[in-house]
This record gives C-alpha cells, structure tokens and sequence, in this order.
C-alpha cells in the first residue's frame, strides 16, 4: 500500500472517532474595551454655515474727553442799522451858571442893561431853557425901584428880556443898596444859539447914576 492510501485511511478512522458535532453553546462574557485608537486625520473645512441674528445693543460707552476749542470763525458782515427808538423821558440836558459883580453905566429912564451873560449855548430839538436870575446894586437913589428880568440874546442878536417884575422900590430917606429877582421859561429853537442874562433896570422910570452891580444868572436846559 502506498503511503498516500496510507494516510487517507488514517484520516479516516479519525473521522469517524470525531462523530457528529453539538449544538452551539451560549456567548461568552464581552470582554473589556480596548484602548482609544489614535486620534484620526482632521477632515476637511465644511462649507460656512449662515449669519446668525444680530445681537442686542451692548451698553453706551462712557463719554470721551472734551476736544480742544477750535479756532475763532471770522466776523460776520455789520448787519443794519436798527429803527429809531422812541423819545426818553424828559430831563436835564444842560446848565449854565454865571455869578459876578460888575460895574454899569447910568441907568436912563427904564431902559434895561443885561449883566452876567452865560456862555453860548447851542439848542437842541425839543428843549426849554428854566432861567433864575438875580442882582442887586450898591446905591439905589430914593425914588427909584430896581428891576429884573430874565434876559438872552439869539444867534448873537440884540438882547430880549421877557417876563415881569417882582416890585421893589427905595422909599427910604436915602441911597440904599437893594436886591431883586425873578425867573422865567423860554423854549429854544433847535440849532439856534443862546446866551442868557440878568435884564436890570429902573422899574420907577427915574434913571440913576452908574454903579456896581451884584448878580447871578442859572439857567437850566431840559428836554420836553
């Protein structure tokens, strides 16, 4: 017999010695996890997904600091000359005051001589001259009576006296020294000059003899 009938006769009789197989028995226990692998290679980028909604508001900032002050602009152009306002009130505007002693020459009859002028004045719109005068004189002559007025001259014409007389008269026995006033309103052209003056005379229409004369004129310009 050769060896390979040999051997195919061994084999065989094993299988006949092997004889029919069981049934399959129950699973065994699973058995403990292996260790984690290594990490893979990342894949790659996915496409960019949509935009979300847009947040809420976040709080207000604190206030930054103040700049500094920009340069100053030019000047703007002069703009017109507004209306005319309406008239002020009424009021003093102007004085004038004058108080000397003066000689004079003889009185002759009731014709006035004009003492203590004022400076010149030059008169505004709507103004009114308030005019005090006084004098005296040193020898009045018994008979005679001294006379007052206020007096003034306009744009260097003759002189003007205007008003009456506070009466005063030398019923003594004697020359004797006498004093008289008086005081007037004169309204004053605009533009037109003035001076103002103590009008004297003798109120009796006697005349005397020259003589030195006391006297003051306050004139005050107001605005009506």
């Amino acid at each position: 017999m050769s060896r390979i009938a040999k051997l195919a006769s061994i084999m065989a009789g094993l299988t006949l010695l092997a004889g029919c197989s069981g049934s399959k028995g129950a699973d065994g226990a699973v058995g403990p996890t292996g260790p984690t692998g290594a990490t893979g290679a990342t894949g790659p980028t996915g496409p960019a997904g949509t935009d979300g909604a847009v947040g809420p508001a976040g709080p207000a900032g604190p206030t930054g600091a103040t700049g500094l002050t920009g340069a100053t602009g030019p000047a703007g152009a002069t703009g017109p000359a507004g209306a005319t306002g309406p008239q002020g009130i009424s009021g003093v505007v102007n004085t004038r005051y004058v108080n000397t002693a003066t000689g004079s020459a003889a009185f002759v009859g009731s014709a006035f001589q004009y003492f203590c002028k004022t400076p010149a004045y030059v008169a505004g719109v709507n103004e009114r001259a308030v005019i005090i005068v006084q004098a005296s004189v040193e020898f009045l002559p018994v008979g005679s009576g001294l006379g007052v007025r206020p007096g003034y001259n306009v744009n260097g014409g003759a002189d003007i006296n205007f008003g009456v007389w506070h009466y005063q008269k030398n019923n003594g026995n004697g020359a004797a020294g006498v004093t008289n006033g008086m005081s007037g309103v004169l309204n004053l052209t605009a533009g037109s000059t003035y001076i103002f003056s103590a009008a004297v005379n003798d109120s009796e229409s006697v005349g005397f003899p020259a003589t030195f004369v006391y006297c003051n004129t306050l004139v005050t310009v107001v605005k009506i």
